[in-house]
């Protein structure tokens, strides 16, 4: 398991080629979790080559995705990939030239 996921997030600048990857960010509400009024609702990054969550993070109750987004991206070498999300994250911060992910990342 080990290896087939080290081919996934292996640095992307290191592989011959000019070849980009594909990060869908999205958040999901986890059907069956609600036990105290509030269920458990996550934002995860998959890869879009092998479907593979790579990183996720968990939502604070009474907060959003968008104070989570950042975080959960910083776990994760962004050199040579196309982050996509939803309309959500089209926020100044996400993609500010002062962020380090802006200035090695294409979003979409």
């Amino acid at each position: 398991m080990g290896a087939w996921l080290a081919r996934y997030v292996a640095d992307p600048v290191d592989e011959p080629g000019d070849t980009l990857v594909g990060l869908a960010v999205d958040g999901k509400t986890m059907r069956g979790s609600r036990t105290d009024g509030t269920a458990v609702h996550l934002l995860a990054a998959a890869l879009h080559a092998c479907q593979a969550v790579i990183a996720q993070r968990q939502i604070a109750a009474k907060s959003n995705e968008i104070s989570a987004f950042a975080p959960l991206l910083n776990q994760i070498d962004l050199r040579g990939v196309v982050v996509n999300a939803d309309a959500m994250h089209t926020q100044r911060a996400h993609a500010s030239t002062s962020s380090p992910l802006a200035a090695t990342t294409s979003w979409s």
